[in-house]
């Protein structure tokens, strides 16, 4: 069973779903890649992994990357390569059905932090001058998620999937749309201001104009 496969079977659990999405209704329910991705770095132990098909799949190329840490003793090195591995992990979906586009994956992840970690620079440069020779597609700038970062807060209240949202003029709060309104303090995460338009369908569109400091304009259309 390939690891595609493995979250396609954790994503038909509808218990696993059901605590997952407990604040929000997504358009598919699906384990989201970054929770997967943690999940997977807890499972080395119960999983065996091994060539199929005469070919290496990406979960072989992992397990050497999970060997390798357990025979390190530099901490540094043990970081760097575990940023490396999830950011395999977090492009596996692509990478299962296009291998070509390893160097598009790893630059577009961990572009952020190639001034940070000197082996994940060295990296990046080879897929910067190798990368082409097998995908077109190489990146110029960080455009897909990187692993790892703090996540400061979970700004959840909506039942359903947000279609929309505003910042204030100060950058403190959020102003989200869904069936109903919600304002987010950025400073704190909590929920500021929660209005029911009482309108059917769903709201989208949104336009948010800052009458005064307390006072906000909202203009939206619904579906």
């Amino acid at each position: 069973m390939s690891e595609t496969e493995l979250e396609d079977l954790i994503s038909l659990d509808d218990i696993v779903l059901d605590d997952v999405y407990q604040y929000h209704m997504p358009p598919v329910r699906r384990i989201p890649p970054l929770l997967w991705t943690r999940i997977r770095r807890d499972l080395p132990n119960y999983l065996s992994e091994r060539e199929a098909d005469g070919s290496c799949p990406l979960q072989a190329i992992l397990a050497d990357f999970e060997d390798m840490v357990q025979h390190l003793t530099d901490s540094e090195l043990i970081k760097q390569l575990n940023i490396v591995a999830d950011g395999m992990r977090l492009g596996g979906v692509i990478l299962a059905q296009h291998p070509d586009m390893l160097a598009s994956q790893i630059i577009g992840r961990l572009l952020p932090v190639k001034d940070i970690y000197p082996r994940v620079k060295g990296l990046i440069e080879q897929c910067d001058n190798l990368g082409t020779q097998h995908c077109a597609l190489v990146p110029a700038f960080h455009i897909l998620h990187t692993p790892g970062g703090p996540l400061k807060y979970s700004l959840e209240g909506h039942p359903f999937a947000v279609f929309g949202f505003c910042l204030t003029s100060d950058q403190r709060f959020i102003l989200t749309i869904s069936n109903k309104f919600l304002m987010f303090d950025l400073m704190t995460g909590e929920i500021t201001c929660d209005i029911n338009p009482e309108i059917p369908g769903i709201c989208k569109l949104l336009h948010l104009i800052l009458m005064t400091s307390m006072l906000l304009l909202i203009q939206t259309t619904t579906r």
